[in-house]
């Protein structure tokens, strides 16, 4: 699974969030722990280059 894919998708189809905490809510009802997840927002995080973007996955995180 591409963790980092999926966040940006979710994350480019509503900036404010919404559907990417849908999409965590999701992988964790799935399985996947915590940290994994936390673990890959940081990496997608450092992957941005809009810092406006970065605060708003450090608001998930």
């Amino acid at each position: 699974m591409n963790f980092r894919q999926i966040f940006s998708e979710s994350f480019k189809a509503d900036k404010n969030l919404l559907n990417l905490h849908g999409v965590l809510v999701k992988m964790r009802s799935e399985g996947i722990d915590k940290e994994t997840l936390i673990s890959e927002l940081k990496a997608y995080h450092d992957e941005l280059e809009d810092e406006d973007d970065q605060d708003r996955i450090l608001e998930a995180i």
